[in-house]
């Protein structure tokens, strides 16, 4: 184990005892099908097969005349005419 991927493990497991959710790559490659990490046992060996479950972005857009600018903040968006849409990442 080198130290870059020591520090990678070790982000994984400070994520897990945080209390976010580790998933483990059951798929290949080039197909990968992550699936939520059940057991609390790690394999140090296959450190690059495990990952911190991704966060769903968010977003807000304003639809002003054909125009819809995107926003990070839902508050932001009110501050514009028009119709606000929400966009929330289904992961």
């Amino acid at each position: 184990m080198t130290r870059e991927s020591a520090k990678a493990a070790a982000a994984v497991i400070n994520a897990w005892a945080d209390g976010k959710t580790i998933q483990i790559q059951c798929g290949t490659i080039e197909k990968p099908d992550w699936r939520d990490l059940t057991v609390t046992e790690f394999d140090y060996r296959a450190y690059e097969r495990y990952r911190i479950k991704p966060e769903p972005r968010e977003w807000w857009l304003v639809d002003c005349e054909g125009v819809s600018p995107a926003y990070s903040r839902k508050s932001s968006a009110e501050l514009c005419d028009g119709k606000i849409i929400h966009v929330r990442e289904v992961l």
